[in-house]
């Protein structure tokens, strides 16, 4: 399936000479194998990078792209998202500016997730882009690996408005 993000990102690929229309093709066929988007064919065969990508759907999407390769964040900021929120939600707390906190994710155009996120954080946000593998890794190396395992051994708490996936009937 090629959708109208995939065929931006194949024509952006291919117009700065990071992919060849061979490589695109070996990536469409390992996509349709492995039931992946393009974009993760492309990492997983190496042809181009994540944060090559991100670059790209940044200008797409016309959001900030920020690596969190490295990226230092204050233990102030991190206390601001609790960790099983941040696991859930696959999002990093970046920095506190003005009257928003300012947050990495791998779709800050996700309306759904961001409104959730505003509710249950009762915060201003402003959305930047990383991906999602760097996302993955800082929340790792930020608030350790131990918070991932309570996601998934804990039930989800519902709050008043938050959707998490499970809906009542």
């Amino acid at each position: 399936m090629n959708t109208g993000t995939e065929s931006f990102l194949e024509q952006k690929l291919i117009e700065r000479n990071l992919v060849n229309v061979a490589d695109l093709e070996m990536a469409r066929d390992q996509a349709d194998k492995n039931n992946v988007s393009l974009q993760q064919a492309l990492e997983q065969l190496k042809v181009v990078s994540e944060t090559q990508i991100m670059q790209i759907l940044s200008e797409e999407m016309d959001v900030t792209y920020i690596s969190l390769r490295g990226k230092e964040i204050s233990d102030d900021t991190l206390d601001l998202v609790p960790a099983r929120v941040a696991h859930h939600y696959q999002i990093l707390p970046l920095e506190w500016t003005g009257d928003a906190l300012v947050i990495a994710m791998e779709d800050p155009q996700d309306i759904q997730k961001l409104d959730d996120i505003r509710l249950f954080l009762q915060r201003n946000i402003v959305p930047v882009l990383s991906g999602k593998m760097e996302i993955k890794e800082a929340l790792k190396n930020h608030y350790g690996v131990g918070a991932e395992t309570l996601e998934e051994l804990t039930p989800d708490v519902e709050q008043p408005g938050l959707h998490t996936g499970s809906e009542v009937t």
